[in-house]
């Protein structure tokens, strides 16, 4: 997972955590459309560059989180198997 990083560093305002092989992207800034295209687009990395090595994402153990703050106070939060 070495070369992973600066790969995922390549996407503005995308930020990720790294243990084994636990990989976490998160982004808050911009647009729904920018947030949901810079999430796919670590997606991709993440899975070519697994792909490369011969391994693969497990998508029984892939979750996709949505956290959305509101104006008003109130948060919602919810998770996604992918």
């Amino acid at each position: 997972m070495l070369k992973l990083p600066p790969l995922l560093e390549c996407i503005p305002c995308l930020h990720h955590s790294i243990y084994g092989d636990n990989i976490t992207v998160w982004t808050a800034a911009g647009s729904d459309t920018d947030i949901q295209r810079r999430l796919q687009q670590a997606a991709n990395i993440i899975a070519t560059y697994a792909h490369e090595r011969g391994l693969s994402c497990s998508p029984q153990k892939s979750k996709l989180f949505f956290y959305h703050s509101r104006k008003c106070g109130r948060r919602d939060a919810c998770a996604h198997d992918i």
